[in-house]
């Protein structure tokens, strides 16, 4: 694996942090992208908003300038809205599918994290 290049959103904690860490540790070479654009000590750290497609394009072509290309994308950062479905706020559930779905968000200022 130590040839291979992998880019993780969401990369500075959780599921994120764990694949990242288990990616380097099988020699690979990491991308993590993060709003902290923490590196975790292990790849290049890339502050990164999936939300905004011009970050996450950024993000992609600082990695592949680094490493000299891509082969793993773990989209891993997504929100969540959490109570009875039907007593959710409609604009919450269009920012899950934005962002969970599309990587993106047409709503700033959610009450969703990131």
């Amino acid at each position: 694996m130590s040839d291979r290049v992998a880019f993780v959103t969401r990369a500075s904690r959780g599921v994120g942090a764990a694949v990242a860490r288990a990616f380097h540790g099988d020699g690979m070479r990491v991308g993590l992208a993060s709003r902290s654009g923490d590196d975790l000590g292990i790849g290049l750290g890339l502050a990164c908003d999936v939300r905004d497609p011009d970050a996450v394009s950024a993000a992609v072509d600082a990695t592949v300038s680094e490493f000299g290309r891509l082969d793993v994308v773990v989209a891993n950062a997504g929100v969540g809205a959490y109570g009875p479905f039907l007593d959710m706020d409609p604009d919450d559930v269009e920012a899950m599918i934005d962002v969970n779905l599309k990587g993106r968000s047409t709503r700033r200022g959610s009450r969703s994290r990131t």
